[in-house]
């Protein structure tokens, strides 16, 4: 039996019953997060707007899009919720895989669970958190093997997300495992999605999680109307180890312990809506303005030292560019500099206007802090440890250095702050009842499924 068709098999055959108690929360924990990231994105003006563009006059669908009344079809739908999720950079991340997976996941499952009539079932609690479950399983092993080795740029979410994403919407459209199989076949023969746009900060970008969400979503429709996808999507001749892990992936970590141990519940929570690589450096600040308020004003220079991957997508001096936000959100200078500052990392201090206005009352300590990358060098797609040197005005120097990141694992946020988070990425579109509602929701997603949090999504005004 292939490594492939095993995966298969487990997410089609995988029961409520077999998950411990700690994926059945991680599966409601983010599926709240990654309505609190859909929330931001339709929060946010200019990605409202383009996703209102894309659904234009479409119509009749049984899909919802957050912010929406009207349906759309699933292939929109998913398209859609991907990138409202993953615009504000606020989605989670399993670290160790290298993936955004619930601003793929949920989008996905989502649209299948409301184009097969699941979501009114009875039974619709308990099959879509098992579908989640083992939708993350897949993609977080498939991102564990590919981010063991050189993935020549490739954005690791669009293969493994959006593969697991199709096998588990396949579960969801009642496909047997032979249907999951060709589902995921056909996800990864279309799954990649070049870092280029983060190079260029662009805010396709932030398109990426939905372009991974509808490949997903349309693989999965396409293997329930009978297309066989490729069985051997990941070891084979042309699969995903040869062209995104240069024919180096160790295929063991896919299967180890696959049952026993979940992996969702390694995914972490974001704390700060900017770019993960970002996030050390910014808990380096925050800390430091705990134990000393005020500090800020008082920093000459910060000299940072990170990891290979920080300093490759973050370590670059900040220049707004055409994007302002994306560069200031990819930052570590800048979010350092707000964090400073502003004692707090949020949404609103990315709107370009926001960030020019930052930029130029505070350029020269944005200009101050630097960044370098670890020598010897560190594993390629570590984010932590990071170091800081924070030079004060009076000459003193404080070194500081963090390996846990607020929000992983290992830092988990509190319930408290994970609450405060709802409330900031909702501000404006939902009360302080109706996040309670939504939080109440994905509490009760075992016994409620999406129903009533997709509810809320369609009443959602703006």
């Amino acid at each position: 039996m292939t490594v492939e068709y095993r995966l298969a098999e487990h997410v089609a055959g995988l029961s409520y019953d077999d998950l411990n108690q700690a994926a059945r929360d991680a599966a409601s924990r983010l599926f709240l997060d990654t309505l609190a990231s859909m929330l931001s994105g339709v929060g946010n003006g200019e990605c409202r707007e383009i996703a209102g563009r894309l659904i234009g006059d479409e119509r009749g669908g049984r899909c919802t899009v957050a912010g929406r009344a009207e349906g759309v079809g699933p292939g929109t739908a998913a398209l859609a919720n991907g990138i409202l999720a993953h615009w504000c950079e606020w989605d989670d991340v399993h670290d160790a895989a290298g993936i955004h997976g619930s601003a793929v996941i949920f989008p996905v499952l989502l649209a299948a669970a409301e184009e097969s009539g699941l979501a009114a079932r009875p039974e619709a609690g308990r099959e879509f958190v098992t579908a989640a479950v083992a939708a993350y399983e897949v993609a977080a092993r498939i991102g564990l093997v590919m981010n063991a080795n050189s993935f020549h740029g490739w954005m690791t979410t669009g293969a493994a997300a959006a593969i697991g994403a199709a096998g588990a919407a396949a579960r969801l459209l009642g496909l047997d495992a032979a249907g999951v199989l060709s589902a995921m076949g056909i996800a990864a023969t279309g799954g990649g999605l070049s870092r280029q746009p983060l190079a260029d900060r662009t805010s396709g970008k932030n398109a990426l999680c939905g372009l991974a969400a509808k490949n997903a979503v349309d693989a999965a429709r396409m293997a329930a109307a009978g297309i066989v996808g490729a069985p051997n999507f990941f070891a084979g001749v042309y699969g995903i180890s040869a062209l995104h892990a240069g024919g180096k992936a160790d295929i063991a970590p896919l299967l180890d312990d696959l049952g026993e141990r979940f992996l969702i519940t390694d995914a972490g929570v974001k704390a700060y809506p900017s770019c993960r690589s970002t996030h050390p450096s910014i808990d380096l600040m925050l800390d430091l303005l705990a134990e000393r308020p005020g500090i800020g004003v008082e920093v000459e220079s910060v000299a940072f030292t990170v990891p290979d991957l920080p300093f490759a997508l973050c370590g670059r001096p900040f220049t707004p560019g055409d994007n302002p936000r994306v560069s200031a959100q990819f930052s570590t200078p800048f979010t350092a500099a707000s964090a400073l500052i502003r004692g707090a990392i949020t949404p609103q201090d990315f709107l370009p206007d926001n960030v020019l206005a930052f930029a130029d009352d505070h350029g020269a300590l944005i200009r101050a802090i630097t960044v370098a990358a670890a020598d010897p060098p560190i594993g390629a797609q570590k984010t932590v440890p990071a170091k800081a040197r924070v030079t004060l005005k009076s000459g003193e120097v404080i070194d500081r250095v963090t390996d846990r990141i607020k929000g992983s694992v290992l830092r988990p946020l509190t319930h408290d702050e994970e609450w405060q988070k709802l409330r900031a990425a909702s501000a404006g579109l939902l009360d302080e009842a109706e996040c309670e509602r939504l939080r109440a929701a994905s509490v009760g997603l075992s016994d409620a499924g999406p129903a009533p949090a997709l509810q809320i999504l369609r009443s959602v005004e703006h």
